[in-house]
Parts: structure tokens; C-alpha cells; sequence
């Protein structure tokens, strides 16, 4: 009668063992044989009777004594458990029989002391005494005795002798080992050694005197020493030798008698050594003795990494990288977020090192007044092609940290847009907290809406978890991250302020210009100057060869055959292992386990590629063995036991050929999700064993692992469309493509959405793809704001589309290809959809110029005026229209001024005549805008007037995408007024209100608030808020690059200009202008003044004078006659820094004479500027200079005080400073030299150190020696 084991813990997913008879019980524990369901094998299973303290801690002692030791002569174990009302060990199943039943010696004659020594055949002795011998070097061998030696506890299945039954077990470097914690001794009377009796330490020749009284008992029929009680048989093995053998009648060697007496000896040092036994053993020669080596599995090549016991990991030459983390969480711990990118070559040793630390971590009481951190882990493989697999693992720990909280307690943590963070990650639907919010009706979001929010929730419960105690997340193998989890971590990483919080990216430094997800959260660089403030690199550099060589010794002494005489690590081999691993410690191993399991006549160690030396591991392991291995391999990711098993084809023997795969080093098992998995032992090792099959042998093992999830009824069709491709099966790889595509989509996973429904798209016969999967890629792509290609796929979709369906595709495709810079298609594109809706465009400017005319004559005649509508009443027809003109405003602004006004007039007729608030708001702030170019007070009263007016009809809607766009018009009607400071509130706004609500987003929504982002980038750079400036900037820049945005890139290149110099990096600035040079628009605009006025700051900086007149000889003439000129903004750019550039270029020629003539035109154009507040300063200051270099000193420091005075009133203080600092040098005098001090502190507030620098490009005249 067999019965499930613990029903009531497991019903949920099946119970894993089914218990059927006794096989014995103890005092504490009974054996029960039990079938394994995962492996369907007969296993030993020992289940405690009772649950206390003193038990339990046995019971783990014993197991974890053993659980990652490999040895034919020591007994298997499996798993260590618990249920809700017992803990249980399971272990090898050995059918056998014990040790005196195999060798004839029975109990009656034990019992009477009749002699029965000459029935056993000799060689059978020695064989069974060898092996046991064998075994218990193996535990000593490890630092372990066994403490209980006996025949019981000594099985024989076959020839193959089995010690058991280590419930006593204890490390020798632990003290006082004869007695329990409780002190009472423990072991069996017969067997115990005296010195064990007395409560004295033992040591390794304890056990040696328990197989001498076997062997003692073997050869005589009776025990050394009797006694009627326990009590009378300790004290006289105190007192009393044993009867020595060589006075009985028992033909046996005397060498045998004489090594069974010593074994026997009361005085511990007088027994001999485990080495000493097995030699004298070995003398015997017997042919059984000659072991297979494949069969003899070294400790160092069983013990993975990540299966050593705590406290017991050694690392080599990596202690500066330990203290670096131990230094990080000291700084998280303090409430400093830390970011720490731990990298190096694939096998240098990133998860070793990350896992030594978090070990310590949780053995080391952690200090006053802090708690141990919560450990959240993950970890991406390669052939896994999840959505948001980098965070997979952090959520479900994070699930089992929740479900481990009472439910009020999780409702607390819970952020409020829980829903849409259950969207992203399923798994949090395993809570009830969540289950219950879930059942609260919400309004319906569209998908970048609730993936913004999602990744909002997401930080918000982190942030929560870390106020209680400081969190510490680990993402390993973060070389095959996906684009969408490095979007979620990119937008984590600038909201971690004040949170106690370390992060450590672990990686492989040879991808990171390969990686995408590397390329987006290093900006593209992997440098330590591209990561941000409160990040850490950790290059894992090759170790030294000193440390390689005690690395190779420690291996090597460490997985010496106890079954043979231990090898020496001979300086040739150590050298030799030391020169073919190059620093590399995975390698070394490798080559170090391959050493010692060659087989006899193999040729000399020489240089190994991985391959090879998988191909020698492989040679190893039998064929079944080898078809796990490669499904393994194939399945790139932890597999369960059963599934590997079955794929492989393997039906019998399951769990030895997984021991022999262990044995080797080719795989582990890993806890997922708290079960028992799979998995290659380490990614070079699946490279090497993918590499070696060929075409043909990975087609069928995908094939095999493919029917085997089907027939499983598993349902991730991502994993089965990766699996249906390899094994080159395009029906079902399409088929699961589709299912996964838009599971990915649903749960917000854009990018691998995309990637799917592209790979669908190859499948499909191209004759019979459809418009509907076009615009699903299309729709992912925008999404992911990749605009180039989501506007080719908009118009695939458009060429399948029938009639008037493909114009609102064309017209999306012409609004991506715009904002990506693809400025000529786009516009011949928007003339074609114009043009079919009956609003065609001028193609030249006095075409454009009339038509502008027009249209602001009907805007006068109108008035204004308009009659009051809510959308309901509005048609579908003339909404469409209005959205098309306010984006192509915003669109077209930067590329074609007179578009843009074109565009912008329409856009105000026709929102007039449709009424409603939505279309007026968004013209409004349109017309505001535009009211600011020209600048001054009476532009600053007309914008005013329209943006109180979006705001009346705004407001009291209470709608988010309205207020953005109100937010986002005042934020740049104060930057082009010359109010930054201003401008930063309502652009800070914007971005919060864009981030809370991305309604439209598939539209280019997000590129409109862009124009706020550049503009508060700007004004911090302006009002010298440096750092800011920095940060702000390179993550815009790389949001831009990762999303192939040129136009966003043009947008920003005065910046990174200015940027370029901050860093002292001026140098960089020519090759990125040249190269944005190419991508600029025909048509002269704004994009163009920007590229110049950037040229002529770089040449000033760099003295490259001759790139800067190139520019400006080729464009100063066509700026002066176009319509930009108007812009009072790029007017006050433009002449400034054309001024400077003309009086740097002069002073290094030394011509000081004749300059107020070569910068009349500027200084005339500067204050006739109407941004006076701005331009006046600006134009004081170029006079200050032109008067020192005329030698009139006063009138110079006059100019400079004024200038410093008009620049404070703006709140430019940085270039106060520096006007402060160069009338200090020009006064030289004491008050002069206080001018600078107090300068160049105010300088320092900003976190400008470099004002030498910036003086010299700007005051050249000043910095001669005072």
C-alpha cells in the first residue's frame, strides 16, 4: 500500500513522492522506500518521527555534510525538506544487503564469539574492506567523520560497498566531537573508539578504529571487546586489549592481522592513517580493486560554485572586489542608493565573486542599527526570450517576500496603480491583497499609459520595501537582458534618490558594445564616464599567476581520489594549467578537473578551446548522460528533472546519469520559483556543448523538447515559438509567434512584441500577409518609439489597406518619419495626404508666404470668435483635421518655419470652427508659442493673453493631456522670452504630467513634451545647475540614439556643446556637428542656427577657426535673409556667440585693432534684441572686452559690473560669476582679487572647478599674469 507523501503541503501541485514500506527506524527517524515522480525512480526516503530542535539540526547536519559529495561508496543524497508537519532527506535507494550478511559472518556467531573467518573468501573481504576504506578517506577527506561506523550502517548492492547513515556527522575542525549538544556521547558501544567513550576530541583515526572492529569481526566471528551492558564495554575497552589475531587458528595474511590490531590500538596516534590503510589494503591487489576512473567522481569536480556550504567558498585574488561591495551596501545602508556593474570576461569569475559576498552578508550579523537586507535575485539566459526576463526573477522573489506578509501589511506596500503593475508581471495576481484590488472596476488606460504607470508602481513598492529595510537586487547575466527590461531599469534608475537600495548588475565585458540591453543602460559607452553619479564598476580583471597557481594547488589537493595515493601537484602541471588558462579561474578549473579524470595513455595536457575541453568532459558520461546534457544545452534555461529526462529519451537510470552529468561539472540544480531545476553548468560550457551538434542534431532536439512542452500542456508560447523555430518548423513557429506577440503586447512588452511580430512576418508567405500584422508591428514599433520603422511598417499596412483606409496610415507614417529626422519623405508624404484631403501645400515660399496671408485674414475676419461644443458634437472629420495641423505645427517648427506657420494658422481656423475646449486649448498654446518669436513685451502680453485663455477652457476639465500641453507652451514661451529660470517649473510639470498619463503616445505624443524636456535641459544649463544639466542630458540623448530619433538629436546639439566643454572634452564636439550636419533639412530653419551657433561655441572653444568661418561663409547670408532671423531667442544665440568667435580669432592672431568695426553688425543686432534682460548684459559684456583690448580700463570694468548686476536679476548666475571674476583680474588690485575668490566660489556652488578654462574662451584678454 503505497500513500503520497504530505498530502496537505503538496495537493497543490501533485505530490512529488509516494511512500511505500518501511525500510527500518531509529530512534529519531524512519527509512521509508519512496518513488521519485519527477524521475519516476525508487528512492530511500527518511522522514523524522518527531519535530525538535536537537532532531532537525541532525537531520540538516547530515544532510548538508553530504548533499554535494560524490562517491561510489558513500550513499547519494538527494533533496533536504520540510512539510507542514515533518522534515524529510531523500537519498539514494541502495538494494542491498549489510555488510556481515554479504560476507557470511552471521548474528548468532557474533553474539557467541564462534569463529567463522575461513568461510568468506578472502579477496571478497579485501575487496568489500578496500572499498569501505575508500568511502570513509572520502568523508575524512573532506573534513567530516562519520562517528557511527557499523555493520548496519553498511550496505552491499552487487560488488559495490555503501556507508550510510550520517546522522552523527561532524566537521574535525569543529571542537569537542565526542559529544552531543547536550553532552551525552554519541555512537554504537561495540564501535565506539575509547577515547570517544571518555568524551575526548576525536579525529580521523576515531572512525579508523570502528572498521578495525568489522574487519576484527570479519576475520574472528566475534567482537574485540564484550561487555554484558554499555557501561562494562566502555570501561574495559578502556583497560583491555583486544585478543590479538595472530594467536587464533585463521589463515589469513599476518599483514591483515597486524593491520586490524593497529587499527584497534587504545592510543589514537598508534592507529594508522587513512592513507597508511588504503595502501596496506592496495598490497593486497585483489582484481576488483582496480577501480574505473570514470566511476571515481573528485570533490572538486561534484562542488559547484553554487552548492558549497556557507562559510566554506574560497575565492582567489578577488578581496578588493569583496570590499567594494561591502563599501557599496555600507553606503546603501545609509540611505545612498548604489549602483555597482560588476563585469569581465565570460569565466573570470562575476556570479562566483557576487555569491561569496552575498554569502558573508547573510553569515555576518549585520551592523548596529541596521537589519539583514532583502535579497531580491535574477538572472537572463540567453535562448530565453521572455518579456522583461531581467526582472522575472526580482518579482517572483519579490512574491514570495509579499506572500510571506500578512494581508494588511502587503495592502500597505501595495502602490495604487497595482493593476497595471499586474498587467506587466502576472505573477503578483498570486496574491490575495492583489487579487483583491484587482476586483475593483478601473478606468481603461491605453497601453504607454499602463506601462508608464506599471513601471511607476513597480519603483513606488520598492521604494516602500526599502524604507523598512534596505534592499539589495541582483541581476546576473545581464548581457541578454531585453529592451524592455532595460527601459524599466532605465527609468528606475534616476528615482532611487534617499532610498536605501544597491543594485548590481553583473555582465560580461566582451558584450557590452553588443548588447542592447547594455547599450541602453551605459548609454552606449560601457565607459565609467558614460554612468551616472552613484554608480560603481567592478572590472573583473584576470587573475595573477600567482594567484592562479594557488588556485590550481587548492584544485588540485582538493580532488584527489581518495581510492588512490593522493597526487602531487607537480610545479609542470600547475605551470602548464596556470599558462593555458590566462587568468581565466573557470577555465583553470576546467582544465584542472580534466587533469585529474584522464583516462590511461591520454596525451599531456596542451592548450584546450572550450570545446575540446567540453569534448573530454563529455567522453566521460555515458550517451544517455549526453543526450540530457544536450537539451540542456538547447533549452538555454532550467528545465524540470521529468521534462530533460524525457526529451532526452531517457527512461531508465535517470537520476545516475544526471549524478554522472554533476560529477563533471556539466550540470547543477538550481532552485526556480522554488522547485528543483536543470541547467548547464555554466554558460561556456552550453556554448561549447551547442557548438559541437550540428545542424541536423539540434533540429531534432528542438524537436524532441518542442513535443514533449506540448504533450505537457504547457502554455508559454513565447518559449515554443523559440523552440518551433529551431527545430525549422514554420508552421507552428508562426502559429505560437502570433499567440506570444500578443501576450507580450498585452502585458505591455513592447520590444518583444515587435521582435515577434517581425519574425511572424518572415514566416508568412509574403503573398498572404496581411495589413492587420503590418499594423501591429507598426503600432509595437511606435510604441517602443522607434519611429523610422514604425513609419516603413505604416505604410506596408497601407498598401494592403482598401480605399480611404490607408490615408490615416500614410499620415502616420509621415509624422514618424518627421520626428526621426526623415525630414524630405516625410514631408513629400504629409503633401500627398494633404493634397488627397483637399489642403495642398505651396511648394515655394512665395506660395507659402500668400498662403499664410490667407490664412490669418480669415482669422481676422473671424474674429476670434467661435461657438462653444463638446466633442460629441464635433464630427469625427474636423477633429481629425485639427489634431493633423497642431501636430504638423509642432512638427514642422524646427524644420520649416513657414510650414509651420502655415500649419499653425490652419490649425486656429479650424479649431474655431470646431469650439470645442480640446481643439482650442491645443490651438491656443500653439498661437502662443508662435506670439513669442519675435520676443519683447508686447510678444510676452499676446502670449499671456492666449495661455490664460487655454487655461480657462483647460482647467475646469481636469483633463491631464490638456494641462500637458498648456505646461509644456508656457515652459517654452519663458525660455524664448529670456526667462529660463521661468521656464523650469512648467517644464518639470509637463514631464510629471506626460509621465502620469501617455494617452496618444502611438501619435508622437511623447515628442511634444520632448520640446519641454529640451527646454528645461536648457535652462538648467543656463542657470548653472551642472550636474543636472549632465544627467538630464545624456539620458535625452540616449533616448533619443536608442530610438533612432535624429530630429530629437538636432534638437540638442547646442547642448551637448556645451556639455563637451563642462567635461573638457571640446575636442568631441567637431566629429558629432559633422556628422549631424548630414542629417539636417534642406530648407533653412532653426535646426540649421543651432548647428551653427554650436559650430561657432566648439571653434571658440578648440580654436578651430577655420571649421567656424567654413559655416558661417557657407550659412551667415542665408540666416540673415530668412525668416528665423525674426526669432529674437536665436537672433541673441547667433550674433553672441558669432561676436565671441570673431574677437577670439582676433586676439589669437594678435589684431587688437579695428574690432569694434569687425563686430559692429553684432553689437548693432544684439541690442536692438527685444530679449533685453538677456541681451543687454550679453552686449555689455562684449563691450567690456573690446575696451580692455582698446586699453581703457575703466569703461571695461564699468561694463562688467553692469553685466553682472543684469545677469543676477535673470538668475544667470554663472556668468555673473565670471563676469565678477574677469573684472577682478582686470582691477588687480586687493579688491580685485576678492572679486575672484568670491567668484570663483559662486562658481564652485555650481560645480564648475574648470574657470580658468572658461575664461580663456570668453575674456582671452584678461588671462595674461596679473
Amino acid at each position: 500500500m503505497s500513500a503520497s507523501l504530505f498530502p496537505s503541503e503538496m495537493e497543490s501541485d501533485g505530490a512529488r513522492y509516494e511512500l511505500g514500506r518501511l525500510l527500518g527506524t531509529g530512534n529519531t527517524a524512519a527509512v521509508y522506500l519512496a518513488v521519485d515522480r519527477e524521475t519516476g525512480e525508487q528512492i530511500a526516503l527518511k522522514k523524522l518521527q518527531r519535530i525538535d530542535t536537537k532532531s532537525v539540526l541532525r537531520l540538516k547536519r547530515e544532510f548538508r555534510s553530504l548533499a554535494n559529495m560524490h562517491h561510489r561508496n558513500l550513499v547519494k543524497l538527494y533533496d533536504l525538506g520540510r512539510s507542514s508537519d515533518a522534515w524529510f532527506m531523500t537519498m539514494e535507494y541502495v538494494a542491498g544487503t549489510d555488510l556481515m550478511s554479504y560476507l557470511g559472518v552471521q548474528e548468532d556467531a557474533l553474539a557467541t564469539g564462534h569463529g567463522i573467518a575461513r568461510a568468506p573468501v578472502l579477496e571478497r573481504i579485501l575487496d568489500a574492506f578496500h572499498q569501505l576504506a575508500c568511502g570513509v578517506h572520502a568523508l575524512h577527506q573532506h573534513k567530516l567523520l562519520h562517528r557511527d561506523l557499523k555493520p548496519s550502517n553498511v550496505l552491499v548492492a552487487g560488488e559495490r560497498v555503501v556507508a550510510l547513515d550520517f546522522g552523527l556527522t561532524r566537521e574535525l575542525d569543529n571542537y569537542d566531537l565526542s559529544v552531543t549538544q547536550d553532552g551525552t556521547v554519541s555512537g554504537t558501544p561495540a564501535y565506539m573508539p575509547p577515547e570517544q567513550a571518555l568524551g575526548h576530541d576525536l579525529s580521523e583515526v576515531s572512525d579508523w578504529y570502528a572498521v578495525g572492529v568489522m574487519l576484527y569481526q570479519v576475520l574472528s566471528g566475534r567482537l574485540p571487546i564484550d561487555g554484558r551492558n554499555a557501561n562494562e564495554l566502555l570501561r574495559r575497552k578502556l583497560e583491555h586489549d583486544p585478543m590479538p589475531l595472530d594467536r587464533m587458528d585463521l589463515r589469513v595474511p599476518a599483514r591483515l592481522c597486524n593491520l586490524c590490531m593497529r587499527l584497534l590500538s587504545r592510543e589514537p596516534a598508534a592507529r594508522p592513517s587513512g592513507q597508511e590503510v588504503l595502501s596496506l589494503l592496495a598490497q593486497f591487489e585483489p582484481p576488483s580493486l582496480q577501480l574505473d576512473v570514470r566511476s571515481v567522481a573528485t570533490d572538486f569536480a561534484m562542488r559547484t560554485e553554487s552548492q558549497v556550504r556557507p562559510g566554506e567558498r574560497r575565492l582567489f585574488g578577488r578581496e578588493p572586489e569583496l570590499s567594494q561591495l561591502r563599501d557599496a551596501l555600507e553606503v546603501a545602508h545609509s540611505g545612498e542608493p548604489v549602483v555597482v556593474h560588476v563585469r569581465g570576461a565570460s569565466g573570470a569569475g562575476k556570479t562566483a565573486l557576487v555569491e561569496s559576498f552575498l554569502e558573508q552578508v547573510a553569515l555576518e550579523p549585520p551592523a548596529l542599527g541596521y537589519s539583514q537586507p532583502l535579497f531580491l535575485r535574477s538572472r537572463c539566459y540567453e535562448r530565453e526570450a521572455m518579456p522583461f526576463k531581467a526582472l522575472d526573477g526580482v518579482i517572483d522573489a519579490l512574491v514570495r517576500h509579499l506572500s510571506q506578509l500578512d494581508d494588511i501589511d502587503v495592502a500597505h506596500l501595495l502602490p495604487a496603480d497595482v493593476a497595471e503593475l499586474a498587467q506587466l508581471f502576472p505573477a503578483l495576481d498570486r496574491l490575495r491583497a492583489v487579487q483583491r484590488l484587482l476586483s475593483v472596476a478601473r478606468p481603461r488606460l491605453d497601453a504607454l499609459q499602463a506601462r508608464t504607470r506599471a513601471e511607476q508602481a513597480l519603483r513606488e513598492l520598492l521604494l516602500r520595501l526599502s524604507a523598512r529595510r534596505t534592499l539589495l537586487l541582483w541581476i546576473d547575466d545581464l548581457q541578454w537582458g531585453d529592451l524592455d527590461s532595460a527601459s524599466v531599469l532605465e527609468s528606475w534608475l534616476p528615482h532611487l534618490r534617499n532610498a536605501p537600495i544597491l543594485l548590481i548588475f553583473s555582465y560580461r565585458s566582451e558584450e557590452l558594445h553588443t548588447s542592447s540591453c547594455l547599450r541602453v543602460l551605459l548609454d552606449g559607452q560601457g565607459t565609467r564616464s558614460s554612468l551616472a553619479a552613484g554608480q560603481q564598476v567592478i572590472e573583473l580583471a584576470p587573475l595573477s599567476d600567482e594567484e592562479m597557481q594557488h588556485l590550481c594547488e587548492q584544485r588540485l589537493q582538493r580532488s584527489s581520489d581518495p581510492g588512490q595515493p593522493a597526487p602531487r601537484a607537480e610545479p609542470s602541471l600547475v605551470a602548464r594549467i596556470v599558462q593555458e588558462s590566462r587568468g581565466n579561474p573557470f577555465l583553470a578549473s576546467q582544465l584542472v578537473a580534466l587533469a585529474q579524470a584522464k583516462l590511461e595513455g591520454e596525451p599531456e595536457l596542451r592548450a584546450l578551446s572550450m570545446e575540446e575541453l567540453v569534448a573530454r568532459s563529455t567522453s566521460l558520461v555515458s550517451a544517455e548522460s549526453r543526450a540530457i546534457l544536450n537539451v540542456l544545452a538547447v533549452a538555454g534555461r532550467p528545465l524540470a528533472t521529468q521534462t530533460a529526462l524525457r526529451a532526452a529519451g531517457v527512461q531508465r537510470d535517470g537520476s545516475s546519469h544526471l549524478h554522472a552529468l554533476k560529477a563533471v561539472r556539466l550540470m547543477r540544480t538550481r532552485e526556480v520559483g522554488g522547485e528543483r531545476r536543470l541547467e548547464v553548468y555554466h554558460d561556456r560550457v552550453r556554448e561549447g556543448v551547442h557548438a559541437a551538434l550540428t545542424r541536423e542534431e539540434r533540429e531534432r532536439v528542438y524537436d524532441r523538447l518542442l513535443r514533449e512542452l506540448e504533450v505537457s500542456g504547457n502554455l508559454d508560447a513565447d518559449w515554443l515559438h523559440t523552440l518551433a523555430l529551431g527545430a525549422g518548423q514554420r508552421v507552428p513557429a508562426l502559429r505560437y509567434g502570433l499567440i506570444a506577440a500578443e501576450r507580450a503586447s498585452s502585458t505591455l512588452a513592447f520590444e518583444r512584441a515587435a521582435e515577434l511580430y517581425q519574425t511572424c512576418l518572415k514566416l508568412t508567405d509574403p503573398e498572404a500577409v496581411s495589413g492587420e500584422l503590418w499594423f501591429k508591428l507598426a503600432l509595437s514599433l511606435a510604441r517602443c518609439k522607434r519611429g523610422t520603422q514604425a513609419a516603413e511598417a505604416y505604410l506596408e499596412a497601407a498598401k494592403r489597406a482598401e480605399g480611404s483606409e490607408a490615408l490615416p496610415l500614410e499620415r502616420l507614417a509621415a509624422l514618424h518619419l518627421l520626428r526621426s529626422g526623415q525630414f524630405a519623405r516625410g514631408e513629400k508624404l504629409v503633401d500627398k495626404v494633404l493634397r488627397a484631403q483637399g489642403n495642398a501645400v505651396p511648394e515655394s515660399d512665395g506660395g507659402l508666404l500668400a498662403s499664410i496671408a490667407w490664412e490669418r485674414g480669415l482669422l481676422m475676419l473671424k474674429g476670434g470668435r467661435y461657438t462653444p461644443k463638446v466633442e460629441a458634437e464635433v464630427s469625427a472629420e474636423l477633429r481629425e483635421r485639427v489634431d493633423l495641423f497642431a501636430t504638423l505645427t509642432v512638427d514642422s517648427m524646427a524644420y520649416d518655419p513657414l510650414r509651420a506657420a502655415l500649419f499653425q494658422a490652419r490649425s486656429m481656423r479650424l479649431a474655431l470652427q470646431a469650439g470645442d475646449p480640446a481643439s482650442l486649448t491645443r490651438a491656443y498654446c500653439l498661437a502662443a508659442t508662435a506670439a513669442c518669436v519675435p520676443g519683447g513685451d508686447r510678444a510676452a502680453r499676446r502670449a499671456e493673453t492666449l495661455l490664460s485663455q487655454a487655461e480657462t477652457l483647460c482647467r475646469p476639465l481636469g483633463r491631464v493631456r490638456l494641462l500637458r500641453y498648456l505646461y509644456v507652451a508656457r515652459a517654452v514661451c519663458a525660455y524664448l522670452l529670456g526667462h529660463p529660470m521661468r521656464s523650469l517649473e512648467p517644464a518639470e510639470e509637463a514631464e510629471r504630467l506626460y509621465s502620469e498619463d501617455t494617452r496618444g503616445d502611438e501619435q508622437g505624443e511623447y515628442y511634444h513634451v520632448f520640446t519641454a524636456n529640451a527646454v528645461r535641459i536648457g535652462a538648467l544649463a543656463t542657470l548653472g545647475h551642472y550636474a543636472r544639466f549632465l544627467s538630464e542630458l545624456d539620458t535625452c540623448v540616449e533616448r533619443a540614439r536608442s530610438t533612432d530619433n535624429h530630429s530629437m538629436l538636432l534638437h540638442l546639439t547646442l547642448h551637448q556643446t556645451l556639455a563637451d566643454q563642462v567635461r573638457r572634452q571640446s575636442e568631441q564636439s567637431r566629429p558629432r556637428l559633422d556628422k549631424q550636419r548630414e542629417l539636417l533639412p534642406q530648407r533653412f530653419g532653426v535646426l540649421h542656427v543651432l548647428h551653427m551657433c554650436s559650430v561657432l561655441s566648439a571653434a571658440s572653444a578648440t580654436s578651430d577657426y577655420a571649421w567656424a568661418h567654413e559655416v558661417v561663409d557657407a550659412w551667415w547670408a542665408r540666416y540673415r535673409s530668412s525668416v528665423v532671423h525674426k526669432s529674437a531667442y536665436l537672433a541673441l544665440l547667433a550674433h553672441s556667440e558669432h561676436a565671441r568667435l570673431l574677437l577670439n580669432e582676433s586676439i589669437a592672431k594678435g589684431q587688437r585693432s579695428g574690432l569694434d568695426k569687425l563686430v559692429a553688425d553684432d553689437l548693432r543686432a544684439l541690442e536692438a534684441c527685444p530679449l533685453r534682460q538677456v541681451s543687454h548684459p550679453t552686449t555689455l559684456i562684449l563691450r567690456a572686452r573690446l575696451a580692455c583690448l582698446a586699453g581703457q580700463a575703466e569703461a571695461a570694468a564699468q561694463h562688467l559690473r553692469e553685466a553682472a548686476e543684469g545677469l543676477d536679476a535673470v538668475g544667470l548666475r554663472p556668468d555673473a560669476a565670471v563676469a565678477r571674476y574677469a573684472l577682478g583680474r582686470l582691477l588687480s588690485d586687493a579688491a580685485g582679487r576678492q572679486l575672484c575668490v568670491l567668484a570663483e566660489r559662486q562658481l564652485g556652488e555650481h560645480g564648475v572647478t574648470d574657470f580658468q578654462t572658461i575664461l580663456m574662451r570668453r575674456f582671452p584678454e584678461l588671462m595674461t599674469p596679473v
